[in-house]
């Protein structure tokens, strides 16, 4: 728009509509020109961990159905007994969904009379690898490393709780520890 005052009055005409793309193409050239400078800054921020915390039973149940639709290999680290009394109808099936999505599992749990019995020629069938650490008193969680996520579990019955954290460095500490107690265990 542009203005000229006549006789003490202001007068608006409007300006020519090509003007419009004009000014767009300039902005255009202008944010083009500072991109690269852009790129770089959002590089210098790394990404942020991801938490969230998920409470009940079917907190902890929405944690491990992430894991079967992350489809990725999985270790673990397990109080074998304490999962099973706590979700004794849903563990079952989440093995079967586990399996058909064709999701081996690496498992380290308490060495006990009833963990070995559990795991006794299931771990073939099962896509599970089982070793077991001498009882020193009973894991009191159960955790899985998963793709770029580690989701711990508070499976004590009268307070469940899942903390689910993806952050690709936290995985692969704890990969890390799981695969030197893998080493040592039995």
């Amino acid at each position: 728009v542009s203005h000229v005052i006549k006789s003490g009055v202001k007068h608006f005409e409007a300006a020519d509509p090509q003007n419009l793309v004009a000014i767009l193409k300039e902005k255009e050239k202008y944010i083009e020109s500072i991109l690269p400078e852009l790129e770089k800054i959002r590089h210098i921020v790394k990404e942020r961990p991801k938490v969230e915390f998920f409470e009940g039973k079917a907190g902890i149940k929405s944690v491990m159905d992430d894991l079967i639709r992350t489809k990725k290999s999985v270790v673990s680290f397990s109080s074998t007994k304490d999962i099973l009394s706590l979700l004794q109808f849903y563990v079952p099936q989440f093995i079967k969904n586990r399996v058909k999505a064709g999701i081996n599992i690496k498992l380290v749990t308490e060495k006990t009379a009833e963990t070995e019995e559990i795991m006794k020629g299931k771990d073939k069938s099962e896509l599970r690898e089982t070793r077991f650490i001498p009882k020193l008193g009973e894991i009191p969680n159960t955790v899985y490393i998963y793709g770029n996520k580690v989701a711990i579990l508070n499976t004590e019955v009268d307070n469940p709780f899942g903390i689910l954290i993806e952050n690709e460095n936290i995985a692969k500490t704890h990969r890390l520890l799981f695969e030197t107690i893998w080493e040592r265990a039995k």
